[in-house]
This record gives C-alpha cells, sequence and structure tokens, in this order.
C-alpha cells in the first residue's frame, strides 16, 4: 500500500463519511442514509481495489526481476559462445579465406582484376563493364564463356 498514496486517502477520507452515516450525521448526505450495509460493501470494494494494486505492484516487481534475469541469462549465454584465443584466431582467418574466395568469385572471368557488373542477357554470363565494351568496340560479339552471339542491347548492369 505504501505506492498508493492517492488511494489510500481516499480511503481515510472515506471512512469517516461512512462512519458518520451510520449516525446520521454526515453533512454532504443529509436526509439520505446509508446503510450499514452499503457502508461495508463501500468499505470492502475499497479494500479489494486496494489488494489489486498490491497485487499489481508485486507482479510488476516480479516482472522486472525477470526480465533483468532473463538479460543475465542472455549475457552468460553469449559471453559462454564467444570463441577465445587460439580458437577465435583459426575462425577469423576461416572467415578471412572465406571473403577472400566470395571476392575471387565476383571478379571478371577475363580480365580478373575488375568485379563483374554487366550482364549478357543472351546467355546469362557476367563479366565488368571494361572487358564488355572491350568486346563491343572490337565488334567481336560471341559471348567470352560461350559461343552466344550479343548485341549492345543485351548488355545489362546488374549492379
Amino acid at each position: 500500500m505504501h505506492g498508493y498514496p492517492r488511494l489510500k486517502l481516499s480511503i481515510n477520507s472515506l471512512t469517516p463519511d461512512i462512519h458518520q452515516s451510520h449516525s446520521g450525521k454526515h453533512p454532504r448526505i443529509g436526509s439520505t442514509k446509508l446503510t450499514r450495509r452499503t457502508s461495508s460493501d463501500m468499505l470492502s470494494s475499497i479494500r479489494n481495489l486496494m489488494q489489486v494494486q498490491t497485487d499489481r505492484t508485486q507482479l510488476e516487481t516480479e516482472r522486472k526481476k525477470l526480465d533483468k534475469a532473463k538479460k543475465l541469462f542472455e549475457h552468460e549465454k553469449a559471453s559462454k559462445t564467444t570463441l577465445k584465443g587460439a580458437d577465435r584466431d583459426r575462425h577469423v582467418e576461416a572467415l578471412e579465406e572465406e571473403v577472400k574466395g566470395l571476392k575471387e568469385f565476383a571478379k571478371c572471368t577475363v580480365c580478373k582484376k575488375h568485379y563483374r557488373t554487366h550482364i549478357l542477357t543472351t546467355c546469362m554470363h557476367t563479366f565488368c563493364k571494361q572487358c564488355v565494351d572491350d568486346r563491343i568496340s572490337a565488334r567481336e560479339r560471341r559471348c567470352m564463356t560461350c559461343p552466344t552471339k550479343f548485341s549492345a542491347a543485351d548488355v545489362k548492369q546488374i549492379w
């Protein structure tokens, strides 16, 4: 109840009203008299509301504890899967080799200098712009990988 001062004030202000209504001396009620049952129902409702608020506070506290424990668990899990020392170095080397292989794969099969940026739509082979432009300007309009003919309109940029 310590976290709900307004609710506590409401209860404290209503309690004297209810007690005064039993004696018929309540100034705001005047001639209307509350029965003992009505006032008991009101007190019971207020107590129930206070209990709900207390339960809600406890649930919120437990939820925060659970979230904190979940974050701690995730952190522990991540730290256990983190590679250290020689394992980390081997893993980094393997990744660097894979990146190197992918870069080589992305390079033009003709000049092996530039990345593949253009595609021949007739056969779907890819080359760098310079190699395709050299082929077109030399009037050698056959794919450099297969014997399929192409025109300048068949060349499209892929990225």
